[in-house]
């Protein structure tokens, strides 16, 4: 009974941090989309490096699941697909961190969809 009461007020929690964090962050050559979802943030990444583009999300958003009460992670649920992408919210900007994402990218923008994000 005690983890169930735990896992609810955890799940609750997270879910609590993450209320304000909708809306659109930017950088140069990239943009984030978040929206708070009951499961946690769904979510958009697009960038651009000269002709090359990176998009994560572009044609069904993507729900990043909590991890804490800053931090929300998606990982691909195709086994053959590595690409991991990490949230960190934090004073009105988004760092993000991505592994294994390259199959979402051009040959010359593999990679920028790393780096903070902030509030537009």
């Amino acid at each position: 009974m005690k983890t169930l009461l735990l896992g609810t007020f955890l799940a609750l929690a997270s879910s609590a941090a993450f209320a304000d964090v909708s809306g659109t962050y930017l950088k140069k050559g990239g943009e984030l989309d978040v929206k708070t979802a009951a499961q946690g943030v769904q979510f958009s990444i697009n960038t651009s490096a000269g002709t090359h583009t990176c998009s994560l999300g572009e044609d069904e958003r993507l729900i990043a699941r909590p991890i804490d009460g800053n931090r929300a992670a998606w990982t691909s649920p195709d086994p053959a697909d590595q690409c991991v992408a990490l949230l960190n919210f934090s004073n009105g900007a988004v760092q993000v961190t991505t592994k294994g994402c390259e199959s979402y990218c051009g040959v010359g923008a593999v990679g920028s969809m790393a780096g903070k994000y902030l509030r537009k």
